[in-house]
């Protein structure tokens, strides 16, 4: 509802318009009051009143028997004369829409006495402001602003959630209840029936949401492997809810995705859909090849959900070499077998130590690494028990894409020397030899 405060023709007010203890309150009884005497001095002042009132609101004017005695009063609509004091006097008015109030001066009346009263009747449905779950019990509470005030004779009221029809409700309740079983944006109508067969109606709309949960969503991450620098776009499928925000996280990455509108077919049918997430080649430039963990996050306004995933991003094998020192100490000492790839690209490692010259396997191990930092260069420790012996290291590499392979050169095993010392089995003498 929109009010203009009255303006004056002349310019110098003619009456005290009150309207309880705030100007311009409607919560309240509201007075119109005649002329003082020191304003009657204005000849043919005119105050009026503009009002725009939705259809959640009616304005109820008592008049008095002595009110156009009083002040001439005349209420004008868009394009009609509503009321004026030249027609027939009415006790009272009842008025909505847009229109306007008018008052002028009977110079032989300056007593400031109550012309009339009026009161703004508006009705309220109170309604959740965010998003609500499907098969969650809401609450909503309605009330009609000042009905207290009047004498009207109790009516009805009806009430529809905007996914079934209207149902009638007495109007003294204020609290109702409702589940919604499908998501979407509803419109609630809220309407009651006044005096002399007016309606005020209030509408509300209210989204309401699907909670996410893992055992519904059914979520499936396609297959994640995929050549660095080329194409890349994840994958995921699921069980069609409504709304869905995505967020994958690789890093400092992330790709944002959403549900266009609700689809009710595709929500009914509980079809299985696919959303795509597309690395441009710059996101693929900032993680490098490897294996890259990440988050997806999928949420709504009334719940989320929490995936890990990871993707590989391959690049071509090639072993550059596979270096270990030209002797190793025997166990319990260890020795590093040193495996450099070129670019880093992501590999899995069989290492397998032979005897040399016969090729005779003594040794295998498996291990991989998944990012460049890690992968230019694997250290990998083990040990030999024989000593004397000569033996060569062979690197196997592969990933999805390519595979390769190296010989390390030839090493020999001995003993760890941990300590020296010296004996003697008597004094020592000048040009005398000892042992």
């Amino acid at each position: 509802m929109s009010i203009t405060k009255s303006h004056w023709i002349i310019g110098f007010t003619c009456f005290q318009v009150l309207f309880g203890k705030t100007l311009w309150s409607y919560t309240s009884v509201n007075e119109l009051r005649g002329p003082t005497r020191e304003e009657c001095n204005m000849d043919k002042a005119l105050s009026v009143l503009d009002f725009d009132l939705d259809e959640s609101q009616i304005m109820v004017i008592s008049l008095q028997n002595t009110s156009c005695a009083k002040a001439y009063i005349n209420v004008q609509a868009v394009e009609e004369t509503l009321y004026s004091c030249t027609h027939e006097q009415k006790k009272e008015l009842l008025l909505r829409g847009e229109f306007s109030i008018s008052i002028s001066s009977r110079i032989d009346n300056c007593e400031n006495d109550v012309i009339a009263k009026y009161i703004i009747l508006e009705l309220r449905l109170h309604s959740p402001v965010r998003p609500v779950a499907v098969d969650h019990n809401i609450t909503f509470f309605g009330d009609i602003v000042n009905l207290s005030l009047t004498n009207f004779s109790q009516n009805t009221c009806s009430i529809s959630f905007g996914d079934d029809p209207a149902f009638s409700i007495p109007l003294n309740r204020k609290r109702f209840y409702h589940t919604f079983l499908r998501p979407g944006t509803f419109t609630l109508e809220y309407g009651c029936n006044i005096k002399s067969g007016e309606h005020i109606t209030v509408r509300k709309h209210i989204q309401v949401q699907n909670m996410l949960i893992r055992h519904d969503l059914n979520l499936k991450l396609k297959p994640s492997i995929f050549s660095y620098q080329e194409k890349t776009v994840v994958q995921i499928q699921h069980s069609y809810l409504y709304p869905m925000y995505y967020n994958l996280i690789f890093g400092m990455i992330h790709i944002f995705q959403q549900t266009e509108a609700l689809q009710e077919l595709k929500y009914t049918s509980k079809e299985t859909v696919q959303v795509k997430f597309e690395l441009s080649g710059n996101m693929q430039v900032r993680l490098g090849p490897g294996i890259h963990p990440g988050i997806l996050f999928i949420q709504n306004n009334v719940s989320a959900v929490k995936y890990h995933v990871s993707i590989s991003l391959n690049q071509n094998i090639q072993v550059q070499n596979v270096a270990i020192n030209l002797y190793v100490a025997i166990f319990p000492n260890k020795f590093t077998i040193r495996i450099a790839l070129k670019t880093g690209a992501p590999a899995n490692l069989l290492i397998e130590i032979n005897k040399y010259p016969n090729n005779e396997l003594v040794s295998e191990m498996k291990t991989l690494c998944s990012n460049p930092d890690e992968c230019k260069l694997v250290q990998v420790k083990t040990s030999l028990k024989k000593a004397g012996e000569k033996y060569r290291v062979t690197v196997f590499a592969n990933n999805q894409i390519s595979n390769d392979s190296a010989v390390s050169q030839v090493f020999e095993t001995v003993p760890q020397i941990y300590d020296v010392f010296m004996t003697s089995d008597g004094p020592l003498y000048a040009n005398v030899p000892t042992n």
